[in-house]
């Protein structure tokens, strides 16, 4: 039996290099077809050359691991606080996409509007949003309660028709951290599956020792990044933390950054050559005396180094610097900075703050592509929220919701002087064109001058007084005047010199004048 596994051995050994390598891909290929079964069938492999799914590549050799970054609050908070670069990349969208509070669009008067708007700058709703919308992004989601003066039974859903008047009173935020933790019930109504899954109420305990019960119908949820539903739940029902998404590409970064700054300083470096240095460093035939003596030499030669120093050297010893040069160094920065904004879905101006130069350079592009997604996201996340919470400041405020009632969110851009005045002139040009058409009368041209200028900045000063006191009759349009003035000199020209009376009839038939009939 021994010789036959040595002959077996022996016989392995002669086989060619040829036959043993067609013997590894035979095995191979039989690896690969035994797990094939169960792998994706649309996967490119070359197995001789080592490329493609299933082989043993350092590339397949990558591994996607779980870690849940956003459970760990003060790895979150830690990080919050010591990089401008997190911080930037939370608070900077939120601030941008809520400049302002959204615009009502229904049919008020100016003095309801402005009784809303005092509402919610009495209250700091738009700040509160701000922060709800801020600690969402950094923890994976937030919760901002509605106060309701005299509405002390949080547990219970909130009726929009039992808001009193003046019983709004802002907003309350609390992070998923900080004493919140919402409910084992679920929402089973599936008449609202915007609302499906989510906790039926939430245990909050406040800064004074109080724990609250609050339902959701009183909550507005701050979620950050979607995730899958079993994610979801381990999250408990609320989303991933935005530094998890950009973790890997922020510690390349960092690290970047720490190697160029290590490289600053050794980029220019002082060399003192000296004969005895070798003697210096072995030790040998010398005393500790004259070792520190050396020593002390070498400190005196460092410190008496500078601009307008003096610096004593021997007969056979040199000073001379060893420059560093940092070729390509800018381009790896760059790149990784770049990486760094896909990431976070920042253009790389509006994160590190830095402008493209050269010849046709230009930020608009990236900049407006930026616009239009905090655009799409703000409608999709804060829409809801806004639905929610806009009747309930209208009900507290003016004691009804009106039927009409829209919004339209702040322009996310800000516009210069240029833009504004540019804005103002077709505006104008507009309304006055309606006016002289005879479509708008002169009260209703005041107010759109007036809602206008919340974007222009012209026409500031028409007054509440100045609309009232103006009259709303629709005017004569100008080519009608004109049409009818030519037509009287036409009937004054028959009497004078015999103009045809069917062409005085025409004019005076115009179409201005059977409306004004009723015809």
């Amino acid at each position: 039996m021994a010789n036959a596994s040595n002959g077996g051995v022996a016989r392995a050994k002669s086989l060619s290099k040829q036959a043993r390598s067609a013997i590894a891909s035979k095995a191979a290929s039989a690896r690969w077809a035994k797990n094939d079964a169960a792998a994706v069938k649309d996967m490119y492999a070359n197995q001789a050359a080592n490329i493609g799914f299933g082989t043993s590549s350092a590339v397949n050799a990558g591994r996607h691991i779980p870690f849940r970054l956003s459970l760990d609050y003060q790895k979150l908070v830690f990080m919050y606080r010591g990089s401008w670069v997190i911080r930037a990349v939370v608070d900077t969208k939120p601030q941008d996409q809520n400049k302002a509070f959204p615009t009502l669009l229904t049919q008020v008067t100016p003095e309801d509007i402005s009784d809303f708007n005092k509402v919610i700058a009495e209250t700091c709703t738009l700040q509160k949003f701000i922060e709800g919308r801020k600690w969402g992004r950094l923890f994976g989601g937030a919760l901002g309660v509605i106060i309701i003066d005299g509405d002390n039974d949080l547990s219970k859903p909130l009726i929009l028709e039992n808001v009193q008047p003046d019983s709004y009173k802002g907003m309350i935020v609390v992070d998923r951290w900080s004493g919140m933790s919402p409910s084992s019930d679920l929402i089973t109504d599936r008449n609202r599956p915007s609302e499906y899954g989510l906790p039926v109420s939430y245990q909050i305990y406040t800064e004074a020792s109080e724990s609250l019960k609050v339902h959701h119908s009183r909550c507005l949820r701050f979620v950050g990044r979607d995730l899958p539903l079993f994610e979801r739940q381990i999250e408990q029902y609320w989303g991933m933390s935005e530094i998890e998404c950009i973790l890997d590409e922020l510690q390349r970064y960092d690290f970047g950054m720490a190697g160029v700054a290590d490289l600053i300083s050794r980029a220019n470096v002082m060399v003192f050559q000296n004969d005895m240095l070798n003697q210096m460093l072995s030790g040998l035939n010398l005393t500790q005396q004259q070792m520190a003596d050396y020593a002390a030499r070498m400190q005196a030669v460092s410190e008496t180094i500078s601009t307008n120093g003096l610096l004593a050297l021997g007969e056979n010893e040199q000073l001379f610097t060893h420059q560093y040069a940092f070729g390509g160094l800018s381009d790896v920065m760059k790149m990784q900075m770049t990486a760094l904004c896909g990431a976070a879905g920042y253009p790389f101006s509006r994160l590190f703050g830095d402008t493209q130069t050269g010849l046709g350079q230009s930020n608009e592009g990236d900049l407006q592509n930026y616009y239009d997604t905090c655009d799409q996201e703000r409608r999709q996340k804060d829409r809801p929220l806004f639905d929610k919470l806009i009747p309930i400041i209208c009900m507290s405020t003016w004691g009804e919701v009106p039927d009409d009632l829209d919004y339209a969110f702040a322009p996310i851009r800000t516009m210069n002087s240029k833009e504004k005045a540019d804005l103002a002139k077709v505006q104008s040009e507009s309304i006055t064109g309606y006016y002289n058409a005879g479509l708008l009368g002169r009260q209703t041209s005041l107010r759109e001058i007036k809602t206008t200028s919340q974007e222009t900045g012209l026409g500031t000063n028409v007054t509440d007084a100045i609309i009232e006191a103006a009259d709303d009759e629709v005017q004569v349009p100008l080519e009608i005047e004109q049409e009818e003035a030519r037509a009287g000199t036409e009937e004054f020209g028959e009497g004078k010199g015999g103009v045809k009376e069917e062409k005085t009839d025409a004019a005076k038939d115009s179409w201005w004048n059977r409306l004004k009939r009723g015809e």
